[in-house]
């Protein structure tokens, strides 16, 4: 198979590794707050603090040698070098992507947790630490809500701690509990599993199941203890060995699978195998569970697994301190519970200088502090309690205790001895429900615009025996609270109300510190009052809302804000802005950090402020109009809100989104386009469809189309001579029309051509084509005018090629030429040449003779031409310039004369020459317009070429006869001899 696969190199970066150190004390423990340093010898070149399991993070770490340092401070200032690699000559070399690294540091931890005498966690309080008993502190724990705290600082020294209890509820603040010294403890707990011995088999398989607790813990009884780390080794389990588990026992004495914290599982003889586990990282561990299985009870090895287990130094101190509940409640029917008592507790007689604590009692009756609601909490020691109500000490009677103690009744003061956690119920000698409040002539604002004031008024009352009403003029509370009106009312202001005197209190509140939302706000207005030790009054109650400010929305011109409008129009693929301004109609201001939405059929969004300088008032957003999927007419829907002001929803603005100007090669009408050309020429016609706002070529046209129509000659349609198609589009974004003009017949076309693209003006070409015959350059190897001898043939040759197509040779043309009425067929030599070869023209004897010859030129798609040759043919000459006709007419006439007289001289007697005669003859037939009779003719000129010339003639298989258009049949036969007979002398 071949596969092919994309793959590219990412930027070159600088190579480095992540790098974990973890910071751990003397017996594995984790330390958060470390501070850990990466250096060289001459600089610090990173740093990183530990977290809660004590790792300290680096990312991209260049790969080196690095010293490394830990630094370790307390809160109130100490700081120490607890580990330098430097001082030990040890560097650490990181290479890997990934590292991770142990540090065991100079420190030990100290687990402090602090209970009270009934074992609940004092949440209360705070631990010291110093080196020496009375010596400076060096840190202060604060417990936390389970009462433990932690310690870490330097390895192997004594510390001494107090532990304090911390209310500042009581007169004294700081009680101290306990005080001692306390140092590392090195607990190490090592276990020896024997495997032939804890082994149990079932059916196929065997298992261990050990347990292993910490120091003071044991089945069913968990201690303080916990499991820092545990080394686990395993020793010659050589067969048959499968997996390995470990939980952690927990607080509750839970060791299941939920708390499985190392699982192994192993395939083959095991010899030896060693594993650390930083149990106190992630788990709270009081012991731990070890499984083995194997999978062949009958070979079960006599391996065996050790484990070592590091446990936490813990300190618990049990004080001697204890919990009263105290509940105070009237004396009438059903015993009401009474708030506002004030209860006073003391550590011996009942003078202020032996007061430890005052409580006062809830709505419920409970006392408790102030800042902590928490009840008498303290030493157990014996107490004296005494109950004030409206500044008097009440007599009373105790309901309840437990555990049990003395009943008083109708007393004073009452002494309880604190030794355990306790309950005190006690009974005022007083009926509450004579001490009534109620509120009377009140009046409120019920309606307002957001920001203006509104203003409540009440009159405070009371009375001892449910009669006489007298103004109240020091409430302990009396409260304005604003309330959000709803199915789950908000409680949203609450204000203590002024003081007028008489009984009158007022208040009054803007209202711009409340919501009147995006039209107008419903809100309650809740006034109620408190006196100690007196029922509450029942609340007064005004409804008020609150009207938001009128507002109005407008559309502005982003180049000219001032200037309002009410519609946009923009082209198509262009950003435009819409412009709003959000205004108070009561002032006209303008109105900062609205929230103003925009929503039309692409989208929806927010519209910010206008981040101009010096346009601040306005909200602008800018739109894309490229995001409509066509051009038309676009409603933008605008919302404003803001806080406390009229919302307005929907408000209208028209945008029209305008097709885009195009050009058509540089024009912007209607592009005509003339063009001629030769038949089978290719030509194609292009077009640069461009936006004529960017000049940017359009690409992807959506049509891109064509119509051909063939002419006639007075340039009307030709019915059925028509087609369609679509241009082309090159990766340079040109239209391109190919109509395959070389396979057009020659004619007149016309073309319209459209262009078109969404939300672009379409454009329109017409385009008039000329397909014309094609040319010939023909060249003669003669001129027009040419002569020849009587009797020579006639040859020439014509170069024929295409002037319009690189002049290329044309083959394949029809070529004649015709003289005397006979066409004669040019040889086409295949290299764009063609041959005539005319053996004769004419054989002139008299006079020489002219003929014109025609030479015509033909091929499809081409233009015939026609060339007239002129060819005169001289007559036959016996040398240069003396033709031969002359010459026989002079010898004939000199030897017809010297033989006359010869004859006439040498033979008197002789017969007038039969010659004589016939010309005699002849001439007499002349005068007298007679025929001439054949027996008086000689040959003709013709029939003596024969005579001469066929004999050469026919060695070239030709006929000269038949050529010169001789009839044999009726050819005489020229005399052998050229003798003329006479008579007889």
């Amino acid at each position: 198979f071949n596969y092919s696969i994309d793959a590219s190199l990412l930027q070159e970066n600088e190579q480095g590794a992540e790098v974990n150190i973890v910071v751990r004390d003397v017996d594995g423990r984790a330390v958060p707050n470390a501070i850990v340093f990466l250096h060289n010898e001459t600089s610090i070149l990173f740093n990183k603090t530990t977290n809660q399991v004590g790792v300290a993070s680096f990312s991209i770490i260049p790969y080196d040698f690095y010293n490394i340092t830990v630094n370790f401070s307390l809160s109130l200032g100490a700081e120490a070098i607890v580990y330098d690699s430097s001082i030990t000559s040890e560097t650490i070399e990181f290479r890997g992507l990934y590292e991770t690294k142990n540090l065991y540091v100079n420190l030990t931890t100290i687990d402090f947790e602090i209970d009270d005498y009934d074992e609940d966690p004092m949440n209360l309080g705070h631990v010291n630490i110093s080196l020496t008993p009375s010596g400076q502190v060096i840190e202060t724990l604060t417990l936390d809500s389970d009462g433990k705290a932690t310690f870490q600082w330097l390895n192997g020294t004594t510390y001494y701690y107090k532990v304090f209890y911390d209310n500042i509820e009581y007169f004294k603040q700081y009680t101290l509990l306990n005080s001692s010294s306390i140092e590392r403890k090195d607990l190490f707990n090592e276990t020896t599993i024997l495997a032939n011995q804890t082994a149990v088999a079932y059916l196929d398989t065997f298992n261990i199941n050990e347990i292993l607790y910490a120091n003071d813990s044991s089945p069913g009884s968990i201690g303080k203890t916990r499991i820092i780390k545990a080394n686990i080794k395993l020793r010659n389990m050589t067969d048959y060995m499968t997996s390995l588990g470990v939980y952690y026992v927990d607080s509750q004495d839970g060791y299941g699978d939920d708390n499985l914290i190392y699982s192994k599982v192993y395939s083959g003889n095991i010899e030896e195998d060693d594993i650390q586990l930083f149990v106190s990282d992630k788990y709270s561990a009081y012991g731990l569970r070890i499984v083995v299985l194997g999978d062949d009870p009958s070979h079960i090895s006599n391996g065996t697994i050790t484990v070592n287990m590091t446990q936490t130094t813990h300190q618990y101190i049990k004080t001697n301190m204890s919990k009263i509940s105290i509940k105070v409640i009237d004396q009438s029917v059903g015993h009401p519970p009474i708030s506002g008592v004030l209860v006073h507790i003391y550590n011996g007689s009942t003078t202020d200088t032996n007061t430890v604590v005052n409580l006062t009692t809830s709505s419920y009756g409970y006392a408790y502090d102030h800042t902590n609601n928490m009840s008498f909490w303290y030493l157990q020691d014996e107490y004296n309690f005494t109950f004030e109500f409206f500044s008097d000490i009440k007599p009373f009677d105790v309901n309840f205790t437990d555990p049990l103690q003395w009943y008083a009744t109708n007393v004073e003061v009452y002494n309880y001895t604190l030794y355990q956690a306790s309950t005190m119920i006690i009974e005022l000698k007083i009926d509450t429900s004579n001490y009534m409040t109620t509120f009377v002539s009140y009046e409120g604002d019920l309606e307002a615009i957001w920001g203006e004031n509104i203003s409540y008024q009440v009159n405070f009352t009371y009375t001892t025996n449910g009669i006489d009403w007298i103004q109240l003029t020091d409430p302990d509370e009396i409260l304005c609270e604003v309330y959000l009106w709803g199915a789950y009312p908000q409680l949203l202001y609450s204000e203590d109300m002024v003081n007028l005197g008489n009984g009158n209190f007022t208040k009054t509140i803007n209202s711009n510190i409340f919501s009147a939302g995006a039209d107008s706000a419903s809100y309650v207005v809740k006034i109620s009052g408190h006196k100690r030790g007196y029922g509450d009054p029942f609340p007064v109650y005004f409804p008020i809302t609150i009207n938001a400010l009128p507002t109005a929305l407008t559309f502005h011109d982003y180049s000219n804000p001032t200037q309002i409008i009410s519609q946009i129009s923009e082209y198509y693929n262009e950003a435009f802005n819409i412009t709003v301004k959000f205004r108070n109609t009561d002032n006209n201001n303008s109105l900062y950090g609205a929230d103003i939405t925009y929503l039309w059929d692409y989208g929806f969004g927010t519209v910010l402020q206008d981040p101009r300088t010096g346009y601040e008032q306005y909200y602008t957003i800018e739109i894309n109009s490229s995001l409509a999927s066509k051009t038309g007419l676009y409603k933008f829907y605008f919302s404003a809100e803001l806080e406390n002001h009229t919302k307005i929803d929907s408000f209208l603005i028209n945008v029209f989104i305008l097709e885009r100007s195009t050009i058509l090669n540089t024009n912007a009408n209607v592009l005509y386009v003339s063009q001629k050309i030769y038949v089978k020429e290719a030509y194609n016609f292009t077009f640069e469809y461009r936006d004529y706002l960017t000049s940017n070529l359009l690409e992807s046209a959506d049509e891109m189309s064509f119509i051909l129509q063939k002419l006639d000659a007075n340039g009307a349609p030709i019915v059925g001579e028509s087609s369609s198609g679509t241009l082309f589009e090159t990766i340079n974004h040109r239209y391109v029309l190919d109509l395959n003009t070389e396979t057009l017949a020659y004619g007149e076309y016309s073309i319209v051509v459209t262009l078109n693209k969404d939300n672009y003006e379409f454009r329109v070409s017409i385009v008039s084509l000329t397909i014309n015959k094609r040319v010939f350059a023909d060249v003669l190897s003669i001129s027009t005018l040419t002569e020849i001898n009587s009797g020579q043939a006639l040859q020439f040759q014509v170069a024929l090629t295409d002037p319009n197509n690189n002049s290329v040779p044309i083959i394949g043309a029809t070529l004649y030429f015709t003289i005397r009425d006979t066409r004669h067929d040019l040889t086409d030599n295949g290299d764009g040449t063609y041959s005539l070869y005319i053996a004769s023209i004419a054989d002139p004897f008299f006079l020489p003779e002219t003929y014109r010859g025609s030479l015509t030129i033909e091929k499809a798609n081409f233009t015939t031409i026609e060339t007239t040759i002129t060819v005169n043919v001289k007559m036959t000459e016996i040398f240069p310039g003396f033709p031969m006709f002359w010459f026989l007419m002079i010898v004939g006439a000199i030897v017809a004369v010297v033989g006359s007289l010869v004859a006439y001289r040498t033979i008197q007697q002789a017969r007038i020459p039969t010659f004589v005669k016939k010309v005699r003859e002849m001439s007499k037939n002349i005068k007298g317009r007679k025929s001439i009779s054949e027996s008086l003719l000689y040959p003709s000129k013709n029939e003596f070429i024969v005579k001469k010339l066929g004999d050469r003639w026919e060695m070239l298989d030709l006929s000269l006869e038949e050529i010169l258009g001789i009839d044999t049949k009726k050819k005489k036969k020229l005399p052998e001899t050229t003798e003329f007979k006479g008579g007889n002398v």
